[in-house]
């Protein structure tokens, strides 16, 4: 179901996986625990705003951790630009658990529609991030997301910004996923 979703964009299946996310954000029945993660992907990937609203208010206000992370983890699956901007700003929010930052923003890289964005977000915030970010091992789930980028340009980007704002324990990290 993930496959036909996000690689296939089966459109028939992506309606069916945004009405389902719908109704159960209505209150009707929960996803399905097995497909809930491949529902609410390929429902974010084809979303809207009124869907992006949506999934955020109800990571913030899920009693499950479970509930919290597929919600708030969906955020940067969306590929307008300006619903993935509204996405990593939430990086900057107190909404976000200093623990949960650096793999929320490694969530963006995979996306080809937001990648260039979180990088750009993530040097120009770093300051601010960076506190986050090197707790818990984050620094090393973000270096190796970065292994998205697959050019020689951000390859050198990536190499020169981590020089100049060394990860020390993310330098292992780096030379694998670079």
């Amino acid at each position: 179901m993930s496959g036909l979703g996000t690689i296939a964009e089966d459109t028939d299946l992506i309606a069916e996986a945004r009405a389902a996310l719908d109704r159960s954000l209505d209150g009707g029945p929960p996803l399905e625990p097995t497909l809930s993660g491949a529902i609410v992907e390929a429902a974010a990937m084809h979303g809207d705003a009124a869907l992006f609203d949506r999934l955020a208010a109800a990571g913030d206000r899920a009693t499950s951790p479970e509930d919290r992370y597929r919600y708030l983890n969906a955020l940067p699956d969306f590929r307008e630009p300006g619903l993935v901007d509204r996405a990593l700003q939430r990086a900057r929010s107190p909404n976000l658990r200093s623990q949960d930052a650096a793999l929320y923003l490694a969530g963006f890289f995979p996306n080809p529609a937001a990648r260039a964005r979180a990088w750009s977000f993530v040097t120009a915030h770093w300051k601010e991030l960076e506190p986050k970010i090197t707790i818990y091992g984050g620094d090393t789930r973000l270096i190796a997301a970065l292994g998205a980028f697959c050019d020689a340009r951000s390859r050198d980007d990536i190499r020169a910004f981590i020089a100049a704002h060394p990860l020390p324990s993310a330098v292992r990290t780096l030379d694998q996923t670079l």
